[in-house]
């Protein structure tokens, strides 16, 4: 039977009748459809056959005709157990002739090329039919008084009447023509969305403001000072590129910074149409000044932390406190600010801008997975908690989609906060056993991205390790040329991208790869992983050595009893 149960919708109480009838006293070599559509009909827009039954003989077609039965002034009248009252100009013999032809026609001139036996039956389960007619016949008819009897003996009827009018060329249909015919009735299909198609849903369902980040825009115009805080994919650097403009467009001269040179860059692309508007890297704009007050003579050879941390922000203090040409910015913008607090950093943000940090226009977005006012170093917390900033918190995640956020969740062990707003596909999780396995499971996937249609632009390769140590370092075979952008830049049309995790911070793409996951437990490579899982907008894959299969598991039972505590 197919389908194998009979629809709720299914309201007569013969057809139902029927339905088991053929269910349980059909052999196995029959296959009985219930309820088939028909599209090509000769005088209707659409019909139905109550039931098709293919088997060795051949295909019949199978009215079903319950209740009470009658014709009055040639018009048909059909009254169900319930009193309800059908009327119909065309008797059950026309339209089982009718939809059998169509059928038939479908089936001889369409790709199965059927030359077999076609014929009809009607049956009335329920009442004695005796009626005689030019209409009639009475050979197909199925009534009350076959009820006691085997369904076998109704069929042999149909069989052989319709092998007098229509010898068919195909005597016998094997299991194979059977299934032929079964699949072009009814066959099943699996019809998905590309997941190209599916990437421009999702990014459009994300694409819109949330309530919360239009009350901290509001928030904007009427403190001078913010702080606002928010988990990965909450929309703070989306509201940095909208102050930012709103400045501009008051015509403020705005800094824009943050720690990563890809941010810097991409942020760059978004505000290059506001001149008032500078975004930089903040070491690359320390290093700028620095060069342009020819002091980088004064800079260590060695570029490490005291380089960094203290050398390179004491340099570009000099510089900006004994250049002429140096004016300092009406509004500073800080994005991924809790890479930056260090007191030298913010000494330089405090000549930066007007007013300085305790009286200027100053708004700083952080995350926090890395608290702020713990501070790396110094006392720059209590700085920026004495500038009396307002303190706002985002909590929506409107980059990663539900089923991204549960699988990294698993990944990282920690919830990527409230509920994502749009859906999408399931993230994959591939656990490899060498290197070797697992660039066999990259190219896997990745051809199948690119077969539904993804540019290989909107996917990104992640690692903590340099592409030289990384399970890409040689990919050969890969479907698409990958490009390591992780010292900066956008990757060319054609290309996937690569690049570090760190490199990647505060960016995004449609379809991520995190590779090389060979610990889930060490703390450091823990704030790695969940700077990596919230970068993808579409679908997340994350491909992890068996070697941390247990603790896998583990965070997802842990997630299990979590989300039963919460519906408890």
């Amino acid at each position: 039977m197919i389908p194998q149960t009979v629809s709720a919708e299914t309201r007569s109480n013969a057809e139902r009748t029927i339905f088991r009838l053929f269910q349980t006293n059909l052999s196995a070599n029959w296959t009985a459809l219930h309820s088939l559509g028909i599209a090509s009909h000769r005088i209707k827009p659409w019909a139905e056959i109550d039931f098709v039954l293919i088997g060795p003989p051949g295909v019949f077609c199978i009215e079903i005709k319950g209740g009470r039965v009658r014709r009055e002034n040639g018009e048909w009248i059909f009254t169900n157990a319930r009193g309800e009252e059908t009327r119909k100009h065309e008797g059950p013999f026309d339209q089982v002739g009718g939809a059998s032809a169509a059928l038939s026609n479908f089936l001889r001139l369409g790709e199965v090329g059927f030359r077999g036996l076609m014929g009809k039956g009607v049956m009335f389960p329920d009442i004695e039919f005796a009626l005689t007619g030019p209409d009639i016949d009475l050979d197909i008819v199925y009534d009350l008084h076959d009820v006691s009897h085997s369904i076998n003996r109704f069929l042999e009827r149909i069989i052989n009447k319709a092998a007098e009018r229509h010898p068919p060329t195909e005597v016998t249909l094997n299991e194979s023509r059977r299934r032929e015919i079964v699949d072009a009735l009814r066959g099943d299909f699996d019809f998905r969305p590309s997941l190209r198609h599916t990437a421009q849903n999702v990014n459009q369902d994300l694409l819109a403001l949330t309530t919360e980040q239009y009350r901290i825009l509001d928030a904007m115009g009427e403190n001078d000072r913010l702080l606002i805080r928010g988990s990965a994919g909450t929309g703070k650097t989306l509201l940095a590129v909208e102050e930012a403009r709103r400045a501009s467009a008051n015509g403020r001269r705005v800094l824009v910074c943050c720690f990563s040179r890809n941010l810097a860059d991409f942020l760059t692309g978004l505000l290059s149409s506001h001149p008032t508007v500078r975004v930089d890297s903040f070491h690359r704009l320390m290093a700028r000044f620095v060069h342009q007050a020819d002091l980088a003579h004064r800079l260590p050879k060695t570029a490490d932390t005291y380089f960094y941390e203290v050398a390179l922000p004491d340099l570009c203090f000099e510089a900006m406190a004994n250049g002429p040409s140096f004016e300092p910015f009406d509004t500073l913008i800080v994005d991924e600010g809790q890479d930056l607090m260090l007191d030298r950093y913010w000494d330089v943000f405090d000549a930066l801008t007007v007013g300085g940090i305790s009286h200027g226009q100053v708004r700083v977005f952080y995350d926090p997975r890395q608290n702020l006012f713990c501070g790396r170093k110094g006392t720059i917390a209590l700085r920026l908690k004495n500038s009396f900033p307002a303190k706002y918190e985002l909590s929506v995640n409107c980059r990663n989609t539900q089923p991204t956020s549960i699988g990294g969740t698993l990944v990282c062990g920690h919830t990527l906060g409230v509920t994502a707003k749009a859906d999408g596909p399931e993230s994959v999780m591939e656990f490899f056993l060498d290197v070797r396995d697992q660039r066999r499971r990259i190219r896997r996937l990745l051809s199948r991205l690119l077969s539904e249609s993804v540019n290989p632009e909107q996917i990104a390769i992640l690692s903590r390790k340099q592409r030289a140590g990384s399970g890409v370092a040689v990919f050969e075979d890969c479907p698409a040329p990958i490009e390591d952008i992780t010292e900066g830049g956008r990757p060319s049309k054609g290309h996937i991208s690569f690049c570090t995790v760190a490199g990647f911070k505060g960016l995004e793409a449609d379809f991520i790869l995190l590779i090389d996951v060979d610990s889930l437990n060490d703390p450091e490579q823990q704030s790695i992983l969940y700077v990596a899982v919230t970068r993808p907008r579409v679908l997340l894959a994350a491909f992890l050595s068996e070697a941390v299969r247990t603790d896998f598991e583990r965070n997802a039972r842990q997630f299990g009893s979590s989300i039963i505590e919460k519906t408890e």
